[in-house]
């Protein structure tokens, strides 16, 4: 039994999760170990990969297996004999966990973070859109990544100001966006044997506490690069657009916020979200090359809504 750190929670894991933060301390979840055969049993017959089931929130993939998340506190994880155990952690501290997260209230986004001087920036858009490296780019600036995929928001922490809690010390990159980095791709390991996808870490100073956000960017490809402010309205709509449950939603064709009655309660915290925190569409051209040109857009940017 191994215990682990993120997202201001305390796991406690059956499996080792060497990509989280090891932290001894009394648990607020519990990762534990059933028989696929047993939970197999107990699914009641779908078309879908992912639904609701007996209060939880569950993916199932033949491939890989089952997990459940329930009441924000536990997940039951059942894996098939033989799988990849790497492939089968990314599924637990992504999807799993953004459920659980979810269950506890938080706002969950689809998007990757990273803090700048004293605050937290969060980039959202569709898959493709460059999230994970523009927040691996503002990195290499000296500016902290510290979620990607996973985006819990607490609006409950602090009076007033959303903060975004941190996940662990790992950004996923396709190895022509680590090149244009600057580092060597075959000096970061694969996130799983089934992916080019690398792994680009960096654990010296990550934050553990909730950090404050500042301000939410929706990525966008356009022929010219610029930033727009979004009304309330329109930021509402996109954080409801990049709800995580909404993302999964819309991979297995499956409403879960409708099947778990927090349709209404993600409303409200976008809302809440897009009337307290800045939110701005950024277009630009998708250019590894210009990825530094657009870091100093987004620096700038934060400055001057700083100096407000």
């Amino acid at each position: 039994m191994a215990f682990y750190t993120a997202y201001g929670l305390t796991i406690q894991s059956v499996l080792p999760l060497p990509e989280l933060i090891a932290h001894q301390a009394p648990p607020d979840v519990v990762i534990r170990l059933e028989s696929h055969s047993v939970i197999a049993s107990l699914m009641p017959p779908t078309d879908y990969s992912i639904g609701v089931f007996n209060d939880g929130i569950f993916f199932w993939w033949d491939d890989v297996g089952i997990l459940t998340a329930t009441h924000g506190r536990e997940i039951v994880v059942a894996p098939i004999a033989d799988v990849d155990e790497q492939w089968f952690r990314g599924f637990i501290i992504n999807e799993a966990m953004a459920a659980l997260l979810h269950q506890r209230g938080k706002l969950v986004l689809h998007g990757s973070a990273a803090v700048i001087d004293d605050g937290v920036v969060v980039f959202i858009g569709s898959s493709g859109q460059g999230k994970s490296t523009t927040a691996a780019a503002l990195q290499v600036r000296g500016h902290l990544a510290i979620v990607d995929d996973v985006v819990a928001i607490d609006l409950d922490y602090m009076a007033g100001v959303p903060h975004v809690l941190p996940a662990f010390p790992q950004v996923k990159l396709w190895p022509e966006a680590v090149a244009a980095l600057g580092h060597d791709v075959d000096a970061l390991p694969r996130v799983t044997q089934n992916t080019e996808k690398r792994s680009y870490r960096q654990a010296e100073g990550f934050p553990q506490s909730p950090q404050p956000l500042r301000a939410i960017y929706v990525l966008d490809k356009g022929d010219e690069t610029h930033i727009e402010p979004l009304t309330p309205q329109q930021a509402c709509f996109e954080l409801l657009t990049h709800s995580y449950m909404n993302h999964l939603g819309g991979l297995y064709e499956v409403d879960l916020l409708g099947e778990t009655g927090t349709a209404a309660a993600n409303f409200q915290r976008c809302a809440e979200v897009a009337r307290l925190v800045p939110t701005k569409r950024l277009t630009r051209r998708f250019s590894l090359p210009d990825l530094a040109q657009l870091v100093q857009l987004i620096e700038q940017d934060v400055a001057q809504g700083a100096a407000y």
